[in-house]
């Protein structure tokens, strides 16, 4: 169990650290992609690997592009026949049909 002493060293200790570290901070820069994957332990891809990769994205995309033009192709013509069927029903009703 961790005492309230116990508990302010080891905040004293990891604010001694921040303080230590923030020049650090400033000089670090960002990891190559090749650094990237070493540190992963994966095989680096291959180009060949990249551009079918690159092309399936492609193709998703237009496949996604395509199905959100139907989506919206059937959102208009399901409030159109919506309308369609309320007018239907509205005239049944007043010719007492219904």
């Amino acid at each position: 169990m961790v005492t309230d002493e116990m508990a302010k060293a080891m905040e004293e200790e990891y604010k001694e650290q921040i303080k230590l570290h923030k020049g650090d901070v400033a000089m670090r820069k960002a990891m190559t992609m090749e650094e990237e994957y070493r540190n992963a332990d994966v095989p680096m891809p291959t180009d060949e690997i990249i551009k079918s990769l690159e092309a399936r994205n492609t193709a998703l995309l237009n496949f996604t592009e395509i199905l959100s033009k139907e989506l919206e192709r059937l959102r208009t013509d399901n409030k159109k026949l919506t309308k369609q069927v309320n007018d239907m029903l509205e005239q049944f009703r007043n010719k007492g049909g219904l």
